[in-house]
């Protein structure tokens, strides 16, 4: 039995909801009230606590604050947490550091340069390059790379390379298997996804004074803050990939037979292998960005004489620091994009996954 449904009426419009017209809604009370409170506030505080302090005077919180740095420092000592894993971390981001600037940009006693030279990290950089993004990155990459020698920056922008890709690399390592749980996990991406939207909103700036207190001040203070900053964009974009994933690709692969971590394996990571290194590519430019500025807290890289450049009013090292830092910025945004096409053709076909397992028929054609 079939019920007909009735066509829509031409010209007839459709029936507004009810509003009674003797409900008011009192705006203009409620805007008196308002400037009532405001004036009432305005008496109170006027001239108290609203001046600008003078240089050397603080206030109770400013104390406060300084007193709970004073009992993070003393903890250092004594508290467990704060001796063996706060400081444990602390020290293995310094000695990693340490260790890759004595390889690639710094001169260590009694060596007078570093173990690899420029000319070694140059064909360093120009092998990973080529492995991944190929030849016109590669060249791009080494035309920057010679420019940061010629503009008297190496060191510098070596050690901004070196703090971005350990970041980046701390970031793969968390972000990537975070952004599949939460893809995977509701209630894992209920709890994170606040914490991502304040990491993400909290100014830049705000990052420094918090890490500063815990790991100190140096590369270790740097990587921290960096890798605190690009990790959501990572996270988000992994989560996106695999949720993007077609439903019906997915359902066709359980009907296989294949297992979670199978699906995972052998589906959704290769069908958003190019979403994801987009994700790589926006956490190294976050990095990037947030590596520069972490020159305040002692960061080493082109963020240190950028930094000083200006509080000299020597406004021609800050330029040319400025745009070293921009060349670094495209040499590494084009490589990453490009890695990501590459990987893209080298996938073939997004609807085209190979699949296995006992009794599962291979290379299926969604």
């Amino acid at each position: 039995m079939s019920t007909a449904v009735a066509p829509p009426r031409v010209g007839v419009k459709e029936e507004q909801p009810y509003v009674d017209p003797t409900k008011k809604r009192y705006t203009g009370r409620k805007l008196l009230a308002l400037v009532v409170v405001w004036v009432a506030l305005w008496l109170v505080v006027k001239n108290r606590d609203t001046l600008e302090l003078p240089f050397a005077q603080t206030t109770g919180l400013h104390t406060w604050l300084n007193d709970f740095r004073d009992s993070v420092e003393t903890s250092g000592q004594s508290n467990w947490f704060m001796k063996y894993v706060i400081g444990g971390i602390s020290s293995g981001l310094n000695a990693v550091s340490t260790t890759l600037q004595g390889l690639l940009s710094t001169a260590v006693f009694p060596r007078p340069v570093p173990e690899i030279g420029w000319l070694g990290v140059m064909a360093l950089i120009g092998w990973v390059t080529y492995a991944l993004a190929g030849l016109r990155s590669t060249i791009l990459v080494l035309v920057c790379t010679f420019l940061f020698g010629v503009f008297g920056l190496w060191q510098d922008s070596i050690d901004l390379l070196i703090v971005t890709f350990v970041a980046v690399i701390i970031c793969v390592v968390i972000g990537l298997p975070l952004g599949i749980l939460m893809a995977r996990n509701r209630r894992v991406s209920t709890l994170v996804t606040p914490v991502l939207d304040l990491m993400q909103t909290m100014p830049s700036f705000a990052y420094l004074t918090p890490m500063a207190l815990f790991f100190g001040i140096g590369p270790a203070c740097a990587i921290a803050v960096t890798l605190v900053y690009a990790i959501p964009p990572l996270v988000r974009i992994t989560e996106h990939g695999i949720k993007s994933v077609s439903a019906n690709t997915i359902e066709a692969s359980r009907s296989l037979g294949l297992t979670q971590q199978q699906l995972l394996r052998q589906v959704q990571l290769p069908m958003a292998r190019r979403t994801i290194i987009v994700g790589v590519n926006q956490c190294t430019m976050a990095a990037l960005s947030m590596a520069t500025i972490a020159a305040l807290v002692n960061g080493p890289g082109l963020g240190k004489p950028v930094v000083s450049a200006l509080q000299t009013l020597n406004i021609g090292v800050a330029f040319v620091g400025g745009l070293a830092i921009v060349l670094m910025a495209i040499m590494l945004d084009r490589t990453t994009t490009a890695a990501s096409e590459r990987a893209e053709r080298r996938g073939g076909h997004t609807d085209v996954a190979s699949v296995g397992g006992p009794g599962v028929v291979k290379n299926i054609v969604w």
